[in-house]
């Protein structure tokens, strides 16, 4: 009988502040706005990808009450969407993409693609398009930088340095869209 065994990263899961400055240094758009996000608000890679404007709620920063959040939709649950509180500099640039986006999502980019028409025939989910995209330029980037990790470091990156900074663990939990505090502990398990 083979024995499986759970494979054990030999890397941290949470990215030091330096592979994240070189990350960033290589990345391209719309990768580096998108990864930025993820690190910023622990937000899943499909999440991020399938961000459109009405889903962005800016508030004016003169209410010191008032904060800047995202709506993610929820399934199976009592609430329709759970919220994402947006730092300034997160809320900064989503409410560049709403500006520059010639279409619902965020982070598609109709100059990217040479047959926009073709694309829509062919193509039914364009978050898919998006999610995609991103994997293939995520991987140009880490060899192109040399640093090593996975999208999904970017949820415990989030997790790890909220902690750090003396936030609940409820709240973070809450945050990351879990349902359990069991898979936040995880995450700082795996730090």
């Amino acid at each position: 009988m083979p024995n499986y065994k759970r494979k054990v990263l030999k890397r941290s899961r949470v990215i030091s502040t330096a592979t994240e400055e070189r990350y960033l240094l290589f990345a391209r758009q719309p990768s580096r706005d998108i990864v930025t996000v993820m690190i910023a608000t622990g937000m899943r890679p499909k999440e991020v990808c399938a961000l459109r404007k009405e889903d962005v709620v800016i508030q004016n920063a003169s209410n010191e009450l008032s904060q800047s959040f995202v709506k993610i939709p929820v399934q199976m649950s009592l609430e329709p969407y759970r919220k994402v509180y947006l730092g300034d500099s997160v809320a900064a640039i989503l409410q560049a993409r709403i500006e520059q986006s010639t279409t619902p999502y965020l982070f598609l980019d109709l100059s990217s693609m040479k047959r926009w028409v073709f694309y829509t025939k062919s193509v039914k989910n364009p978050v898919a398009y998006i999610y995609n995209r991103l994997h293939d330029q995520h991987r140009l980037v880490l060899a192109e930088s040399g640093v090593d990790f996975d999208l999904f470091d970017c949820r415990c990156t989030f997790a790890f340095r909220a902690f750090e900074a003396g936030e609940d663990h409820m709240f973070i939990a809450n945050m990351l869209g879990d349902k359990s505090v069991n898979t936040f502990l995880n995450y700082l398990e795996q730090a």
